[in-house]
């Protein structure tokens, strides 16, 4: 979800709105296409929480450091960071962090 401001343009104003995440479509593990819809802030929709969105891994780094200034140049707020890897200690890849 996304949400919008009013956007002012020389002949009309948009009004504020959100944008919800309907899906994706993909192949081999490659997201190929994002299906978004936006709506009005003022729509007289109603809308409600289906399921609780999952965790969505947005990153792996190589270190804490590495990982921290990713998340201060590409500008993410409320990040959850976590060690990853299997259940005996290994490291997924080489990563030690996903964001």
């Amino acid at each position: 979800m996304k949400k919008e401001t009013p956007r002012l343009y020389p002949t009309w104003t948009a009004p504020a709105s959100f944008r919800l995440h309907k899906g994706n479509f993909s192949s081999d593990g490659v997201i190929l296409v994002t299906i978004m819809r936006s709506h009005s802030a003022d729509s007289r929709l109603i809308f409600e929480v289906a399921e609780e969105p999952k965790a969505e891994l947005l990153h792996l780094a190589e270190s804490i450091t590495a990982a921290e200034l990713w998340i201060v140049r590409e500008g993410y707020r409320n990040v959850r960071l976590e060690i990853v890897g299997t259940e005996h200690g290994e490291r997924a890849g080489r990563a030690e962090l996903a964001a």
